[in-house]
């Protein structure tokens, strides 16, 4: 389980392959702090990109249902 304050502090910490690591595995952490997706899209690769895509994919029943909050 995967546990973080409000701040997201340790996720502005975190380097970029484990931060998607985490994004794609908790999309809602997208919704909370969506300054740490935003802020490194330009430093991503395209793999990198491609893991986000997948990961944020809004068929997946998770970013669905954040999708319609």
């Amino acid at each position: 389980m995967f546990y973080l304050n409000t701040t997201g502090a340790f996720l502005h910490v975190m380097d970029t392959s484990h931060l998607i690591h985490i994004v794609c595995k908790h999309p809602n952490i997208v919704i909370q702090h969506p300054e740490l997706l935003l802020g490194n899209l330009g430093d991503l690769d395209l793999n990198q990109l491609l893991k986000v895509a997948a990961g944020l994919d809004p068929s997946r029943p998770e970013v669905k249902a954040i999708l319609q909050v």
